[in-house]
């Protein structure tokens, strides 16, 4: 089985051509201290004698195993009966001291953070499978908020948090924190009024599509490992069956994955004075130094072009102008990133077999192609976008 259809990247050994943007050239490095609420997001309550169960046969991860305390979360998809995800969320338990919380100790609650253009359908997707469960489900839109931080430590000065927890799909992807609707928690910022503006949310945006990380209706259709849900801590593949189950298992197993989302740099330049580069390499400690500024990334041109901006679903073409992926993101208006689905064959390359000298067996060397990936463009008077994909080290 080729190593890099695989769900991981940590095999990867970048060819020394590749620069990186190091934080080993910053030891000392200071994360600034921001947070801002996210308005994109909204919460479901979901509790009762068979919440457990009854989640458990929904998300691709495991309620059981990782949900056993107050102020826990973890990441998943739910899925259609074909496989296909339908949401992402995260699932929270809520703080023993919030309103929302279970006394009782048979009774369980959690909190389900989703975006909020698919929170009904979201609500109307649970209840469809309540069936007889005894579960209760009900929407926090009007009475709750959801808050990002860079740093741990948000606390609130009206109420009690419900909930507050690191990102469970990384570390490097700061802290949420769930708190009563009109509640502002206290930043502990050098600057409150800029951690409140619409700066540090283009800034968190950045954060999580530089880690690759879909959103939203961004997942609506995709098998999930094409999201990188393995990637981010979203799925266990030993918990049993849920719902749409088995393409997950089969596609894990089997190693039938030959396309991915990955982080991608709209490059400043035209597809006629530019040549095939390989991809580019970060950790997920430098992406966090991109996002928050500590160090540059080329100039923040934006994804525009011609007046234009570029949508989701545009084609990402190869040099022969063959379809190679997809956009999976809308454009940035502050930044030059973006999320695109491409073949792995054009990011990761294809793995030789080198037989040594000795002919004592074969050894496994990784390179990665250069490519010259552009944007469709159908308007042949305007330039064409040159693309170029980020993938993870470490």
């Amino acid at each position: 089985m080729l190593r890099h259809l695989l769900p991981s990247t940590k095999w990867i050994t970048p060819p020394a051509r590749i620069r990186y943007l190091s934080a080993a050239t910053n030891p000392a490095k200071t994360i600034p201290r921001i947070a801002c609420h996210l308005p994109s997001r909204t919460l479901i309550h979901v509790h009762g004698l068979d919440a457990t169960r009854f989640l458990q046969g929904l998300l691709t991860n495991d309620v059981e195993r990782k949900l056993q305390s107050p102020s826990t979360a973890m990441f998943c998809h739910l899925l259609n009966n074909k496989g296909r995800s339908m949401f992402e969320a995260f699932v929270a338990t809520p703080s023993k001291d919030c309103e929302l919380s279970s006394a009782d100790a048979n009774v369980a609650s959690y909190l389900l953070e989703c975006h909020v253009e698919v929170s009904a359908k979201l609500v109307k997707h649970l209840k469809m499978h309540k069936l007889r469960s005894k579960v209760n489900i009900t929407s926090l839109e009007e009475s709750y908020d959801v808050w990002w931080s860079s740093y741990d430590g948000t606390k609130d000065v009206a109420t009690d948090i419900a909930c507050s927890f690191e990102d469970p799909r990384a570390p490097t992807l700061g802290h949420r924190t769930f708190t009563a609707k009109g509640s502002t928690p206290l930043l502990e910022s050098e600057d409150t009024e800029s951690s409140a503006s619409s700066s540090v949310f283009a800034t968190y945006d950045m954060l999580r599509i530089l880690h690759g990380a879909l959103e939203g209706t961004e997942v609506d259709g995709i098998i999930p490992l094409e999201s990188n849900i393995d990637w981010l801590n979203g799925v266990v593949f030993d918990k049993g069956c849920y719902l749409g189950q088995e393409l997950t298992a089969r596609t894990h197993y089997r190693g039938l994955l030959r396309k991915r989302c990955f982080p991608i740099i709209f490059e400043n330049k035209n597809a006629e004075d530019s040549i095939p580069l390989p991809a580019l390499v970060l950790s997920p400690g430098e992406a966090q130094d991109v996002a928050y500024g500590t160090v540059a990334m080329g100039a923040k041109v934006g994804i525009a072009y011609g007046g234009e901006s570029v949508s989701r679903g545009t084609n990402v073409l190869n040099e022969g102008k063959k379809r190679a992926g997809k956009l999976m993101t809308e454009r940035s208006e502050l930044f030059n990133v973006g999320i695109a689905m491409l073949r792995l064959e054009h990011v990761l390359g294809v793995e030789k077999d080198v037989v040594e000298e000795d002919g004592g067996g074969e050894e496994m060397t990784d390179e990665l192609p250069e490519r010259l990936l552009t944007i469709a463009n159908n308007d042949r008077s305007t330039p064409t976008l040159v693309v170029r994909p980020v993938i993870r080290r470490g």
